[in-house]
Protein backbone atom coordinates (compact mmCIF):
# COMPACT_ATOMS: atom_id res chain seq x y z
CA UNK A 1 0.00 0.00 0.00
CA UNK A 2 1.09 3.55 -0.73
CA UNK A 3 1.64 5.59 2.88
CA UNK A 4 1.23 9.45 1.16
CA UNK A 5 3.92 11.45 3.12
CA UNK A 6 4.94 14.75 1.47
CA UNK A 7 2.22 18.11 1.52
CA UNK A 8 1.45 19.16 -2.01
CA UNK A 9 -0.28 22.42 -1.47
CA UNK A 10 -0.12 23.86 -4.70
CA UNK A 11 -1.46 20.74 -5.92
CA UNK A 12 -4.38 19.72 -3.36
CA UNK A 13 -4.90 22.62 -1.27
CA UNK A 14 -6.65 22.88 2.03
CA UNK A 15 -6.72 19.03 1.12
CA UNK A 16 -2.94 19.02 2.20
CA UNK A 17 -2.78 15.70 0.62
CA UNK A 18 0.85 14.03 1.08
CA UNK A 19 2.64 11.44 -0.85
CA UNK A 20 6.48 10.05 -0.87
CA UNK A 21 8.97 8.64 -3.07
CA UNK A 22 6.71 5.52 -3.09
CA UNK A 23 3.96 6.71 -5.14
CA UNK A 24 4.44 5.02 -8.66
CA UNK A 25 2.98 8.35 -10.91
CA UNK A 26 4.77 11.76 -11.75
CA UNK A 27 3.35 14.72 -10.52
CA UNK A 28 1.44 15.40 -13.50
CA UNK A 29 0.30 12.25 -13.45
CA UNK A 30 -1.37 13.07 -9.95
CA UNK A 31 -2.80 15.45 -10.99
CA UNK A 32 -4.64 13.91 -13.55
CA UNK A 33 -5.67 11.44 -11.14
CA UNK A 34 -6.82 13.99 -9.03
CA UNK A 35 -8.95 15.40 -11.71
CA UNK A 36 -10.29 12.07 -12.31
CA UNK A 37 -11.59 11.91 -8.72
CA UNK A 38 -13.07 15.05 -8.76
CA UNK A 39 -15.16 14.38 -12.07
CA UNK A 40 -16.70 11.00 -10.27
CA UNK A 41 -18.50 13.53 -7.97
CA UNK A 42 -16.97 13.20 -4.70
CA UNK A 43 -19.55 13.59 -1.42
CA UNK A 44 -18.31 17.12 0.57
CA UNK A 45 -16.23 18.38 -2.70
CA UNK A 46 -15.33 20.99 -1.25
CA UNK A 47 -14.39 19.42 2.04
CA UNK A 48 -10.74 18.50 3.45
CA UNK A 49 -11.41 15.32 2.82
CA UNK A 50 -14.05 14.56 -0.38
CA UNK A 51 -15.24 11.00 -0.27
CA UNK A 52 -16.51 9.36 -3.10
CA UNK A 53 -19.54 6.30 -2.65
CA UNK A 54 -18.31 2.81 -3.57
CA UNK A 55 -21.04 2.31 -6.02
CA UNK A 56 -19.32 5.23 -8.16
CA UNK A 57 -16.28 3.24 -7.82
CA UNK A 58 -17.62 0.06 -8.89
CA UNK A 59 -19.51 1.79 -11.82
CA UNK A 60 -16.14 3.20 -13.36
CA UNK A 61 -15.88 1.46 -16.79
CA UNK A 62 -12.14 -0.55 -15.98
CA UNK A 63 -14.14 -1.56 -12.69
CA UNK A 64 -17.85 -2.41 -14.28
CA UNK A 65 -17.47 -6.04 -15.57
CA UNK A 66 -14.55 -6.99 -12.91
CA UNK A 67 -15.93 -10.24 -11.26
CA UNK A 68 -13.61 -9.03 -8.05
CA UNK A 69 -14.44 -5.23 -8.41
CA UNK A 70 -16.07 -5.99 -4.67
CA UNK A 71 -13.07 -7.58 -3.28
CA UNK A 72 -11.30 -4.63 -5.19
CA UNK A 73 -13.13 -2.01 -3.63
CA UNK A 74 -13.08 -3.72 -0.01
CA UNK A 75 -9.58 -4.39 0.00
CA UNK A 76 -8.46 -0.35 -1.00
CA UNK A 77 -11.22 1.44 0.93
CA UNK A 78 -9.94 2.28 4.34
CA UNK A 79 -13.87 2.34 5.36
CA UNK A 80 -14.89 -0.98 3.90
CA UNK A 81 -11.68 -2.45 5.94
CA UNK A 82 -13.11 -1.24 9.48
CA UNK A 83 -16.18 -3.30 8.63
CA UNK A 84 -16.37 -6.46 9.58
CA UNK A 85 -18.49 -9.20 8.11
CA UNK A 86 -21.79 -10.57 10.02
CA UNK A 87 -22.00 -14.31 10.61
CA UNK A 88 -25.43 -15.39 9.13
CA UNK A 89 -27.81 -16.05 11.68
CA UNK A 90 -28.32 -19.90 9.54
CA UNK A 91 -25.21 -21.62 10.10
CA UNK A 92 -23.01 -22.20 13.10
CA UNK A 93 -20.82 -19.49 14.43
CA UNK A 94 -17.61 -21.38 13.61
CA UNK A 95 -16.70 -19.34 10.41
CA UNK A 96 -15.57 -23.05 9.14
CA UNK A 97 -18.93 -24.40 8.92
CA UNK A 98 -20.21 -20.91 6.54
CA UNK A 99 -20.63 -21.97 2.74
CA UNK A 100 -18.35 -19.88 0.50
CA UNK A 101 -21.49 -18.65 -1.44
CA UNK A 102 -21.61 -16.11 1.64
CA UNK A 103 -18.60 -14.62 1.37
CA UNK A 104 -18.86 -13.89 -2.69
CA UNK A 105 -21.76 -12.37 -1.62
CA UNK A 106 -21.86 -10.34 1.67
CA UNK A 107 -19.85 -7.68 0.19
CA UNK A 108 -22.57 -6.94 -2.63
CA UNK A 109 -25.24 -6.25 0.26
CA UNK A 110 -26.69 -3.03 0.00
CA UNK A 111 -26.85 -2.30 3.79
CA UNK A 112 -22.72 -2.91 3.48
CA UNK A 113 -22.00 -0.66 0.24
CA UNK A 114 -23.89 2.08 1.99
CA UNK A 115 -21.78 2.56 4.12
CA UNK A 116 -18.29 2.13 2.50
CA UNK A 117 -16.31 5.20 0.76
CA UNK A 118 -13.22 6.13 -1.01
CA UNK A 119 -11.12 9.01 -0.24
CA UNK A 120 -8.11 9.92 -2.30
CA UNK A 121 -5.45 7.85 -1.14
CA UNK A 122 -7.40 4.81 -1.50
CA UNK A 123 -8.53 5.99 -4.79
CA UNK A 124 -4.41 6.75 -5.85
CA UNK A 125 -3.42 3.80 -4.10
CA UNK A 126 -5.91 1.05 -6.25
CA UNK A 127 -4.53 3.21 -9.42
CA UNK A 128 -0.90 2.41 -8.29
CA UNK A 129 -1.35 -0.93 -7.39
CA UNK A 130 -2.82 -1.96 -10.81
CA UNK A 131 -0.46 0.03 -12.87
CA UNK A 132 2.23 -2.20 -14.87
CA UNK A 133 5.03 -0.11 -13.03
CA UNK A 134 3.83 -1.88 -9.30
CA UNK A 135 6.59 -4.27 -8.46
CA UNK A 136 5.49 -7.79 -7.91
CA UNK A 137 5.62 -7.73 -3.69
CA UNK A 138 3.09 -4.73 -4.00
CA UNK A 139 0.44 -6.87 -6.38
CA UNK A 140 1.42 -10.09 -4.76
CA UNK A 141 0.06 -8.58 -1.27
CA UNK A 142 -2.66 -6.88 -2.65
CA UNK A 143 -3.87 -10.20 -4.49
CA UNK A 144 -3.69 -11.94 -1.17
CA UNK A 145 -6.13 -9.33 0.09
CA UNK A 146 -8.31 -9.32 -2.49
CA UNK A 147 -8.36 -12.92 -2.75
CA UNK A 148 -8.76 -14.22 1.36
CA UNK A 149 -12.47 -13.97 1.12
CA UNK A 150 -12.85 -15.24 4.58
CA UNK A 151 -10.36 -12.47 5.97
CA UNK A 152 -8.39 -14.33 8.25
CA UNK A 153 -4.81 -13.80 6.74
CA UNK A 154 -4.58 -16.82 5.28
CA UNK A 155 -5.78 -18.41 2.05
CA UNK A 156 -7.74 -21.58 2.59
CA UNK A 157 -9.63 -23.94 0.93
CA UNK A 158 -13.10 -21.37 1.19
CA UNK A 159 -10.93 -18.34 0.07
CA UNK A 160 -9.65 -20.72 -3.00
CA UNK A 161 -13.26 -22.15 -3.69
CA UNK A 162 -14.50 -18.24 -4.02
CA UNK A 163 -12.22 -17.23 -6.33
CA UNK A 164 -12.91 -20.09 -8.71
CA UNK A 165 -17.10 -19.14 -7.74
CA UNK A 166 -15.86 -15.37 -8.42
CA UNK A 167 -13.95 -15.67 -11.54
CA UNK A 168 -16.60 -18.53 -13.43
CA UNK A 169 -19.61 -17.54 -11.83
CA UNK A 170 -22.08 -20.58 -12.56
CA UNK A 171 -19.97 -22.64 -14.66
CA UNK A 172 -19.60 -24.98 -12.22
CA UNK A 173 -21.48 -26.14 -9.09
CA UNK A 174 -20.37 -25.63 -5.27
CA UNK A 175 -19.31 -29.08 -4.90
CA UNK A 176 -17.30 -28.89 -8.08
CA UNK A 177 -15.43 -25.26 -6.83
CA UNK A 178 -15.15 -27.78 -3.41
CA UNK A 179 -13.24 -30.50 -5.40
CA UNK A 180 -10.61 -28.17 -7.53
CA UNK A 181 -10.34 -25.93 -4.94
CA UNK A 182 -9.22 -28.93 -2.64
CA UNK A 183 -7.19 -30.04 -5.41
CA UNK A 184 -5.04 -26.71 -5.83
CA UNK A 185 -4.86 -26.39 -1.77
CA UNK A 186 -3.37 -30.20 -2.10
CA UNK A 187 -0.22 -29.08 -4.78
CA UNK A 188 0.25 -25.63 -3.14
CA UNK A 189 0.99 -26.08 0.02
CA UNK A 190 4.21 -26.98 1.16
CA UNK A 191 3.95 -27.14 4.98
CA UNK A 192 1.17 -29.50 5.20
CA UNK A 193 -1.23 -27.10 7.48
CA UNK A 194 -3.98 -26.65 4.74
CA UNK A 195 -4.02 -23.05 4.25
CA UNK A 196 -1.43 -20.15 2.90
CA UNK A 197 0.11 -17.41 4.63
CA UNK A 198 1.24 -14.34 2.39
CA UNK A 199 4.76 -15.27 2.44
CA UNK A 200 3.98 -19.04 0.77
CA UNK A 201 1.61 -16.92 -1.40
CA UNK A 202 4.02 -14.75 -2.80
CA UNK A 203 6.17 -17.50 -3.56
CA UNK A 204 4.06 -19.21 -5.47
CA UNK A 205 3.20 -16.18 -7.61
CA UNK A 206 7.07 -15.66 -8.49
CA UNK A 207 6.66 -18.64 -10.13
CA UNK A 208 3.95 -17.55 -12.51
CA UNK A 209 5.10 -15.23 -14.80
CA UNK A 210 1.92 -14.24 -16.49
CA UNK A 211 1.13 -13.29 -12.88
CA UNK A 212 2.36 -9.07 -12.98
CA UNK A 213 0.90 -8.72 -16.78
CA UNK A 214 -2.43 -10.41 -15.92
CA UNK A 215 -2.78 -8.19 -12.54
CA UNK A 216 -3.12 -5.15 -14.15
CA UNK A 217 -5.99 -2.66 -14.77
CA UNK A 218 -5.05 0.70 -16.73
CA UNK A 219 -7.36 3.40 -15.41
CA UNK A 220 -7.70 6.10 -17.08
CA UNK A 221 -6.26 9.51 -16.19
Amino acid sequence: MIVLHNVLPHLFGSLALIYDSSVLFREDEIRRIWARFHSLNPIDAKSARPKLPVTTVLAMPELANNPFKYRIIRYFSKSAKQMEFLIPPHVPSNQNDIPAQYYTSVIQRPEMLQRMYFEFDDFINMFSVFSSRAMLDTKSAAAFGIYDFTEDRAIDVVDIQCVIMTALGSSFSAQDTLHIARDIMQVADSDGNRQLDVLEFARILKRIPEFMANFQIDFDF
